[in-house]
């Protein structure tokens, strides 16, 4: 504890000695209310009419808007097959009734799906989060958006934030076309063999800046590309620099218990060497085929959401990000393999943040990168082209032309870099592809983006020795090379140095071997077919290992290469339990965070089909001390239950929905006892399943609402039990054709 923290806390102690009892605050009371920002300055104002980068005759309305709150926005997971179940309930339970609604604005309450994203999974209604949280109205909509967040149904990000992964075009297998093609060249391979050989490739996508990580969910949902009825080999390295930032990474990634991601805590700009297994088995450079470099800025596109950035914008802010935003994006795409696709990112409107950074790379790099025109990723979306010309301006608003106007006082803020680009260069750079998004246009944040192509491997044209802040983060990690050396040159693998990690010291990551002791138990009781155990770890090095966690085999193979050198947070997602003491024969349970979406399609034993009756009588009995009896069960679960010794088992419900052929499958983990049933469910992914199934859910959300607004609400119809309407909307939304099992 510092002086100054020991000086606080003497200094509250003795206020509370004295009587006051308001701690460090001089025995004055705190006030009762924060004084209200001024949405407006004048600097900004100066700078963005200058730079042209908002039409001018849109300028009133720009600026009207940006005094304004930002609307809620969320998204539905979209890899799962109950996305589109999810999707009815929220049309027409919980976006439905509100006619009668008013904003604070005395405006009406307009819900509406982003007419740029896919099959209607994203939606935005015209309220801040203040409203939804204090105002009993929205009181139902409010407990959905928190229960569906919590369980990973629904991602709560704002509008803007969902661009970038949708024009990075994630594939779940982006080598399969390049790789064919060196094969087929081989006259002498077999299209069999080929086949094989392509099958075994996967996808691999770097998030430089994750956290928090909605952006990182989609990239992960991408990877399934609609399909989760299949392990997806693909893999997503989500970094940040920010330790604490990385937990809250683990903490949203978990929702979407995903086996593909790994989550690492370096500085982007100088993210360390990572390897591969080759063909022959040999360690190789790890490339990846899309990188998203969402960079940190100043954020001022944000200043609808962050109010903060009102008062505190200067021209200077932009000034200070650009280096570090430069050395970013250069790892990224020397991190990059020849053809694959890096979305630059940023939440700032500033040019300097923006085009000037691709400029820099651009000229840089020249003929081994080229700005690719996105717009057709996002149909829909109202963008304008990036900028061709703009002016530096220093912390004083005084705007500069060129380079040799700026004064002594300021060279070490404002660069030659920052400076536009010759009419000739800014036409071959094609800046105009890039895309910015200016909040007035379709009522959300300002936003950035552009997507370059790696053409080749990256070669400087710049020569002779290079100050610190030029160095590229090779030349970091590396001795000094000569400038025409190719920057890619760490394909010709140097072991990579083993590092100093800062920050909460990580578990090992200990992947199962051929001889591990307890798995032949799981293998039988639950009649495992077809898993690699491989690709199951544990945290600790004992022999009695707690839980075990379960990932691809891009991700082992990564954490088997790299986890030396490279500071690993997490990976994995939890597959088995330890449950020791009941009465089972097998000493492991299953775990819900992976039951449904991974182990299920392994498992031959412990699976139990439900009628949609028996489903709703285990959701709704969430009392673990007076568990569901077998009786109150139909005869034929009843007789599949009588099968099975005491132990973990998975309990499935399928149902088909009109227009949509594909079954889908909700599961939950249970325990079968010797006379009854319980679900080892969350209670937010009981929630979840109970919507799916077309149950009534009041209960949960009564229990939510009481606490909040008190008896009242929770027993009225406009916030308490479902009216009749509200149960017959779920049960068309969720249940159209049940599947007899």
């Amino acid at each position: 504890m510092g002086r100054r923290n020991r000086k606080r806390n003497r200094d509250g102690t003795n206020a509370a000695k004295n009587g006051s009892g308001d701690g460090g605050n001089d025995g004055q009371k705190r006030p009762e209310h924060y004084e209200e920002i001024l949405r407006e300055n004048q600097g900004f104002n100066l700078y963005y009419k200058t730079q042209k980068v908002i039409p001018e005759d849109e300028w009133d309305n720009f600026i009207k808007t940006m005094a304004t709150n930002l609307p809620v926005a969320f998204r539905i997971t979209g890899f799962r097959a109950e996305a589109d179940i999810l999707r009815g309930i929220v049309k027409d339970v919980y976006l439905k009734n509100f006619a009668a609604a008013r904003t604070d604005d005395g405006n009406l309450v307009i819900p509406k799906s982003l007419p740029w994203y896919p099959r209607e999974l994203a939606w935005q209604v015209n309220l801040t989060r203040q409203m939804i949280r204090r105002d009993e109205v929205f009181a139902k909509l409010h407990h959905f958006l928190i229960s569906e967040t919590v369980c990973g149904a629904i991602s709560r990000q704002e509008a803007v934030s969902m661009i970038p992964p949708l024009v990075l075009d994630v594939q779940p297998n982006h080598k399969v076309s390049r790789k064919r093609n060196q094969l087929f060249s081989r006259s002498r391979i077999q299209v069999s063999v080929i086949d094989e050989l392509v099958d075994s490739f996967c996808s691999e996508v770097l998030d430089m800046c994750a956290a928090p990580g909605s952006k990182t969910t989609q990239l992960l949902e991408m990877l399934y590309a609609g399909d989760d009825t299949r392990m997806s080999e693909g893999m997503v390295v989500a970094n940040d620099a920010d330790n604490k930032r990385c937990y809250m990474l683990v903490t949203q990634a978990k929702r979407l218990n995903s086996p593909n991601l790994v989550i690492t805590n370096h500085d982007a700009s100088v993210l360390p060497k990572m390897t591969e297994t080759g063909p022959n088995g040999e360690k190789v450079a790890l490339k990846f085929d899309r990188v998203l470099c969402d960079v940190p800025c100043s954020g001022d596109g944000t200043m609808r959401k962050n109010v903060d950035v009102w008062k505190k914008w200067n021209g200077a802010n932009g000034n200070n990000l650009h280096w570090l935003q430069f050395r970013i994006a250069r790892r990224g795409l020397e991190l990059l393999k020849p053809d694959g696709i890096m979305v630059y990112s940023t939440c700032s409107l500033n040019p300097i943040e923006d085009e000037a950074i691709l400029c820099r790379l651009l000229k840089e790099y020249p003929d081994c990168l080229e700005i690719i025109d996105v717009a057709d990723k996002v149909p829909g979306l109202r963008t304008v082209p990036g900028v061709t010309t703009w002016k530096p301006m220093s912390r004083d608003l005084k705007f500069y032309e060129n380079p040799e106007e700026i004064p002594e006082k300021f060279s070490s803020q404002i660069r030659a870099a920052m400076f536009p680009p010759s009419p000739e260069e800014a036409a071959a750079f094609h800046l105009d592809r890039c895309m910015r998004i200016l909040p007035h246009h379709q009522d959300t944040g300002g936003f950035f983006l552009a997507a370059i192509r790696k053409l080749k491997p990256l070669r400087s044209v710049n020569s002779g020795p290079k100050s610190g802040e030029d160095r590229s983060s090779e030349e970091v990690q590396e001795k000094e090379k000569p400038a025409d050396v190719v920057a890619d040159e760490d394909d010709k693998m140097t072991p990579p140095k083993k590092r100093r990690f800062f920050g909460f010291r990580e578990d090992p990551f200990i992947y199962f071997n051929q001889e591990e002791p307890c798995w032949k138990t799981i293998k039988d009781f639950f009649g495992v077919e077809g898993l690699d155990h491989r690709l199951l770890l544990s945290r600790n090095r004992e022999e009695k290992k707690k839980n075990l966690y379960l990932t691809c085999a891009a991700v082992k193979d990564f954490i088997d290469c790299n986890q030396e050198n490279v500071k690993v947070i997490n990976t994995g997602i939890k597959a088995f339990i330890r449950c020791d003491g009941k009465n089972s024969d097998c000493e492991f349970r299953l775990a819900q965070e992976v039951g449904v979406n991974e182990l299920l399609r392994f498992l031959n034993k412990r699976v139990v089909k439900l009628q949609r009756e028996d489903a709703l009588a285990i959701l709704r009995k969430h009392d673990l001390e007076d568990p569901l009896q077998n009786s109150a069960l139909c005869d034929e679960t009843q007789e599949a239950l009588k099968q099975l010794s005491t132990g973990s088992v998975v309990f499935v419900y399928e149902t088909k929905m009109k227009d949509v052929e594909k079954t889908v499958r909700l599961a939950l983990v249970g325990w079968k006892g010797a006379a009854s049933v319980r679900a080892y469910v969350a209670k937010s992914d009981r929630v979840h399943l109970l919507r799916l199934c077309g149950g009534d859910t009041s209960y949960f959300e009564n229990l939510d609402i009481e606490a909040k607004f008190g008896n009242k609400s929770a027993n009225g119809d406009s916030a308490g039990n479902a009216t009749q309407e509200e149960q017959d909307a779920l049960k068309v939304a969720a249940e159209e054709i049940p599947v007899a099992v």
